[in-house]
């Protein structure tokens, strides 16, 4: 399955946009050319990120500990990482749903599922075989 050992079957790309994290933090950074960039939206924030946050100094001194591997890994594959703070911004909301309105942009769904059948949801996600969103109805 390409998904389980991505990492080993591609290389060369300029860029990673990462929403998984963890272990796959690591192992996207290898498939990167030298100066490619890495951005994440999970796991915990680099530095520049963390100095944004308005935390206590201990906040920083954490980031900074738990940032060593990443930063190790950055040099041993020349690459550059960032991490992407979402922030609830209505405005921009606003204007991505104008766009879907419109048919700017269409989200792909693969499939939905009632409720009731939120088992096989998730059961269909884990097949990695989704082509789109996989979207939950919940009545209200």
């Amino acid at each position: 399955m390409l998904f389980r050992s991505f990492w080993k079957k591609i290389s060369g790309y300029d860029i990673v946009l990462d929403c998984v994290g963890g272990r796959t933090e690591g192992k996207s950074m290898k498939i990167l050319k030298p100066g490619g960039r890495q951005i994440t939206i999970s796991g915990f924030p680099d530095i520049a990120t963390a100095k944004t946050m308005k935390k206590p100094p201990l906040f920083l001194l954490i980031m900074y500990l738990l940032n060593t591997k990443r930063q190790m890994r950055q040099k041993k594959y020349k690459v550059h990482f960032s991490f992407l703070l979402a922030k609830e911004n209505g405005r921009d909301l606003s204007k991505i749903v104008d766009l879907a309105d419109s048919g700017n942009i269409k989200p792909v769904i693969d499939r939905v599922f009632s409720i009731d059948d939120a088992p096989s949801a998730i059961e269909y996600v884990k097949t990695n075989r989704a082509k789109g969103k996989v979207v939950v109805e919940v009545g209200i």
